[in-house]
């Protein structure tokens, strides 16, 4: 039979053991809905650049309006999407280390 205080100890042990679980699903839905927003933005990103290739050079020459960076050269359009895309991941990743490095900030201070 136990004694009170080890009744105590279990309850606080398993109070522990469900906010570290919260906590690790909180942080996987936190990373998984970035990350699917990064890829949505790519895509988007993306899609935008293909719709602007759409306008052609020969309209845009007849029409006066060749100041767009990215109607004249078709490379430039990957080019762009590429860093932006790094861009997005590189912040991600940052976003993720300063998230984990606050979890384990807070579990060694409790």
């Amino acid at each position: 039979m136990r004694t009170d205080e080890e009744r105590i100890l279990k309850i606080h042990s398993r109070a522990k053991e469900l906010k570290e679980e919260k906590q690790r699903k909180q942080s996987l839905l936190i990373t998984g809905a970035s990350a699917l927003g990064c890829l949505a933005l790519i895509i988007i990103i993306s899609l935008s650049a293909a719709s602007v290739s759409d306008f052609s050079v020969a309209e845009a020459g007849a029409q006066g309006m060749r100041a767009s960076m990215l109607s004249g050269n078709s490379a430039l359009k990957f080019v762009v999407v590429g860093i932006l895309a790094f861009l997005l991941g590189c912040s991600f990743t940052i976003f993720c280390m300063k998230f984990k490095n606050k979890q384990d900030n807070e579990e060694k201070g409790e």
